[in-house]
């Protein structure tokens, strides 16, 4: 178990034990405080092999907003590519990369603004 600012040696995804929200983390960085505030967060690492296949791979066919990281937000443009998509399961958050950086947005909307490609 991994706590809000601890630099992780594995590279994979990491699920915030309270509301469920997966995320991507690369080897090296440290982990963020949970995009759906939880207090207290902890992050546990989510290993692919034992729970099921990476992300799936979708294209925006509209364009929407998520937020960054440090929440900020960003439109991200129709017909972008994202990867490594995985829908929370309570507040129905969703985590993605795009150009390079990892976002968050309602599942709901990521749902009906994109289209699956791969997954």
């Amino acid at each position: 178990m991994y706590k809000v600012n601890e630099q992780v040696s594995d590279s994979g995804f990491y699920r915030c034990t309270s509301c469920g929200v997966t995320i991507p983390v690369n080897a090296g960085e440290t982990l963020p405080a949970c995009p759906s505030r939880c207090a207290d967060a902890i992050w546990t690492f989510f290993d692919e092999r034992v729970h099921g296949p990476a992300g799936e791979i979708r294209e925006a066919v509209e364009m929407f907003r998520a937020l960054d990281l440090s929440g900020d937000p960003r439109e991200i443009p129709t017909g972008s590519r994202l990867t490594e998509v995985n829908l929370g399961t309570d507040p129905k958050l969703a985590a993605f990369q795009f150009d390079g950086q990892v976002y968050f947005a309602s599942a709901d909307e990521l749902v009906r603004k994109t289209k699956a490609i791969s997954g």
